[in-house]
């Protein structure tokens, strides 16, 4: 948010030095050089807010006002010559009078007067400047998927119309009117009443038809159904279609894709449904009150000439028919569902599509009779009584199309609806899922839809953004970007966050930025935007993290240290810095007495290390180690020690002796002979058991090496074992 703000203001400060160049110049900006006689004639730009009492003009510096300040005189003589009324109300630091002007002029016709004469340098109106948003700051536009797919309904991240990137071209002009037929619209909710059409020939609650069609106090529009003035919505369709079209951008609720449109409530729908002859009355309504195009929302019943009529005399009057596709999950070139089926060229019939950019399982569909899909599983939206509810079916998928129509009106008010038409259709995002569905076999695209509607305007060239270098840096570190397109000026611009990083060279292919001081530990993105608002895409980057200059570094903690074969020696350890460049690891050899060992310095490791595994010299030694971690404003303190003895290694084990062999030499002495299967024993013991008995007894050992040992003293007549 804060980088559209900030990119506002960049622009309007260019526009207003701009103007200021141009006076110097008879060509580039338009507002060329005034001289007495010359052909100035001026208009206020269309939706420009302005100080309606006050103007600003700056005098043309001659030799005799050089050093003259501006006075009431000077302004009294002025207000004659252009024969409109001022006073003196102010000097800008830039030598530009704020004047007030009589209520008996406008601010246009005091310009253009002002503007001729021979002393005046330039005259203009006082702008009111404000910071432009392409993301609404609306605390539900993060549940509006169909805007704006991130994932964060489960869905897939762009699965949406793009309406963030067609905002950027235009949020609506409220010169474009909406009609909504349907269950009326609340036209009282918060996030709708300030975008609701206002008949200009109608005084309210007078109880008189003041513009002679018919209906007393149509105000914002007609009931059909009731047969009076008053369209308020008593189901809550047609506020949940009004919202999804035009809610307001005004930081509560929901936004529409058209923010700033007009919604025309043209009510025929009771609880249970309406008369075609109804729906007929509103569509005529919608015509002769001007009306850009209509959106429809419902469907059923057969075929109706008188509806087909309506409907054509509204495209004889440029007037575009956006229609619901149904909702039987039907093919409706197969059996139609009206009114989305009539064959005229300014019926545009909508299916729906889910968060995943796939078709709503309700949703109708039609090679030849659906033109496209749009956004209508699970839609969130205005509904009466102040409140917002989520709605499914082709009537949420319809008004998407329709404020995407809406928004290439505004861009283009001359388009015609084949015009209109025809761009729409060939915008949208080609999907595999809708490809056999519809006649486009895409979804609405917002974005691409806007820019098809200004393509008689001049495409600014696209800035290029090639390559970052480094793609990682440190606070007051350089990075080098390439690229074409970068003009003569700009700013580099870090998200999020809306960071600006300094420049210290800029050329149209290529810049170096500085990363900013005071910026540490951030991972986003880095984009060019060039002065005329044009932006780059943008490029992963990350800021280094840093520690203030003289905060200490933090000390490693919970050091251990577990022993391993081959004398290794695992240690593992809890890094508490968050800036540091390197690790440094510490042994020593313990002594039990005396003066201890220095520690010496065994490994450097790397930044955000944990673990290492050390080779110990010497097995059956006591070991201490300690770790610390550096960078270039110093190092922490040591860790705690960590004791560790690491073993000699486990003698290799002994070999059975084998074919033990017992042979009685006398009655009461046996000879016992073995085979020798190993080479470091130390010696062999022998046992002897009566038969019958579990219990083994030693009857002698011997040395390493011997095969053969006389048991003695046994017991006559017994069997031994």
């Amino acid at each position: 948010m804060k980088k559209v703000m900030q990119s506002c203001l960049g622009v309007a400060v260019t526009l207003l030095l701009c103007s200021g160049c141009g006076t110097e110049s008879t060509s580039g900006s338009g507002v060329s050089s005034a001289s007495a006689g010359n052909d100035t004639s001026f208009a206020i730009p269309e939706n420009a807010r302005y100080a309606p009492e006050a103007v600003l003009v700056k005098f043309r510096q001659t030799s005799e006002r050089i050093s003259a300040r501006t006075t009431q005189n000077d302004i009294s003589i002025l207000a004659r010559q252009a024969d409109v009324g001022l006073s003196f109300q102010g000097t800008l630091p830039n030598g530009v009078d704020r004047l007030k002007i009589s209520s008996e002029h406008s601010v246009e016709e005091t310009v253009n007067a002002l503007r001729n004469l021979p002393d005046v340098e330039y005259a203009e109106p006082d702008y009111w400047l404000k910071f432009d948003q392409s993301t609404p700051d609306d605390p539900y536009f993060g549940y509006q998927w169909a805007l704006q797919n991130s994932g964060q309904t489960g869905g897939t991240p762009g699965a949406d119309i793009s309406a963030t990137t067609a905002w950027g071209e235009t949020t609506g002009r409220p010169e474009v009117i909406v009609a909504v037929i349907d269950t009326g619209v609340d036209y009282s909710h918060p996030d709708l009443k300030q975008n609701m059409w206002i008949n200009p020939g109608e005084i309210p609650g007078n109880g008189i038809d003041d513009d002679n069609n018919g209906w007393v106090d149509d105000v914002h529009g007609i009931d059909a159904f009731a047969n009076d003035g008053d369209p308020m919505d008593e189901q809550g369709h047609g506020t949940h279609v009004a919202g999804t079209i035009a809610a307001v951008d005004n930081r509560a609720g929901v936004v529409g894709v058209a923010p700033n449109v007009k919604i025309m409530a043209l009510r025929f729908l009771g609880p249970e449904g309406g008369y075609v002859s109804d729906a007929v009355r509103c569509i005529n309504y919608a015509v002769s009150k001007g009306a850009h195009l209509s959106n429809n929302s419902w469907g059923g019943g057969g075929y109706s000439q008188a509806m087909r009529d309506a409907i054509n005399n509204a495209g004889a009057a440029n007037q575009l028919f956006v229609a619901a596709a149904g909702n039987a999950a039907t093919n409706t070139d197969q059996s139609f569902n009206y009114p989305s089926c009539y064959d005229l060229p300014n019926v545009i019939s909508v299916g729906s599509s889910d968060h995943y950019d796939q078709p709503s399982s309700f949703s109708n569909y039609g090679l030849t009779t659906v033109d496209l899909f749009a956004p209508g599983s699970n839609i969130l939206s205005t509904v009466p009584g102040n409140g917002y509810a989520y709605l499914s079916g082709t009537s949420m998928a319809s008004p998407h199309v329709a404020g995407v129509v809406a928004l290439m009106m505004s861009i283009n008010p001359d388009l015609s609806f084949a015009d209109v038409r025809e761009a729409l259709m060939a915008s949208v995002d080609a999907k595999t899922s809708l490809n056999s569905l519809c006649a486009t076999g895409g979804r609405l695209n917002a974005a691409a839809a806007t820019s098809a509607a200004r393509a008689t305007v001049p495409v600014p060239a696209p800035v290029v953004l090639s390559s970052v270098a480094p793609s990682m840096a440190a606070p007051g570190e350089t990075v080098t970007l390439a690229g074409s397109g970068f003009g003569a000026a700009g700013r580099v611009v870090f998200q999020p966050g809306a960071l600006t990083f300094p420049t210290t060279s800029w050329s149209d292919t290529g810049l170096v930025a500085v990363v900013p001081e005071g910026a540490s530990g951030m991972v986003g993105t880095l984009a060019v935007e060039r002065e005329d608002g044009v932006t780059s895409d943008s490029a992963v980057f990350v800021i280094e993290q840093t520690s203030p200059v003289g905060e200490p570094l933090g000390t490693p903690t919970a050091l251990v240290a577990s022993v391993l074969l081959n004398r290794q020696v695992q240690l593992a350890w809890v890094d508490n810095a968050v800036a540091e460049t390197e690790t440094i690891v510490f042994r020593r050899v313990e002594k039990a007495k005396g003066k201890p060992n220095s520690y010496e310095q065994v490994a450097v490791l790397g930044a955000d290390t944990e673990a290492y595994q050390d080779t110990v010299p010497a097995d059956g030694v006591t070991y201490g180690y300690r770790v610390q971690v550096r960078n270039a404003q110093g190092e922490s303190a040591y860790s705690e020690a960590a004791l560790l003895f690491v073993p000699g290694a486990p003698p290799a084990p002994v070999a059975a002796p084998s074919q033990v062999v017992a042979t009685a030499v006398s009655g009461r002495e046996v000879r016992v002979s073995w085979q020798d299967n190993s080479d470091n024993e130390s010696g062999f013991q022998v046992f002897s058991r009566q038969a019958g008995s579990s219990k083994w007894s030693q009857a002698g050992t011997t040395g390493a090496g011997v095969t053969g040992f006389t048991v003695k003293r046994l017991r006559s007549g017994k069997s031994y074992a």
